[in-house]
């Protein structure tokens, strides 16, 4: 969908706006954490630090390393000037500097939240669960979820690209 709504803008606008994302990516580690803390005191869960890490280095961190492969090849195959070393090194000192500290600020504060509170009661009557259809198995489940956005995002990029092409 973002995608496409890019698709009207010209060519300068994008860019402007893809820059505006990754400005303001590090700032959402606030949200990140804060609903992350949320999320895992509801289950009961104590390691606060531990979570503050996995939710730094788990999802950002990955984006971080992929962009910064990018950029590497990018460089590498083009050749290009010293602009490229500047953006790789603003976006580790964005990652570094403003998004793991607003990740752990975030998950301190989701976790001085009152807990959140289920809307029903579990029932206290043992029950059997049934044994797992083949379409519920986890491995089966993880291809199939990460196939669609995959998917998706091709056939917005193929969109894209007939448009400008």
């Amino acid at each position: 969908m973002t995608v496409l709504a890019l698709a009207t803008l010209t060519v300068a606008s994008i860019s402007t706006v893809v820059g505006l994302l990754f400005l303001s990516y590090p700032f959402l580690g606030y949200l990140n954490g804060y609903i992350a803390a949320r999320t895992y005191r509801l289950f009961r869960g104590a390691a606060w630090i531990r979570l503050a890490l996995c939710s730094v280095a788990l999802f950002p961190g990955m984006i971080l390393a992929l962009s910064l492969l990018l950029n590497a090849m990018d460089s590498d195959l083009l050749r290009t000037s010293i602009g490229e070393s500047l953006e790789s090194s603003t976006l580790v000192y964005l990652q570094l500097f403003i998004n793991v500290p607003s990740t752990f600020v975030g998950t301190y504060l989701g976790l001085m939240a009152d807990q959140i509170e289920l809307p029903t009661k579990q029932n206290r009557v043992k029950r059997e669960i049934p044994a797992l259809v083949s379409q519920a198995r986890i491995y089966i489940t993880i291809a199939i979820s990460g196939l669609i956005p995959f998917v998706a995002l091709c056939v917005q990029i193929a969109n894209v690209s007939t448009r400008f092409g």
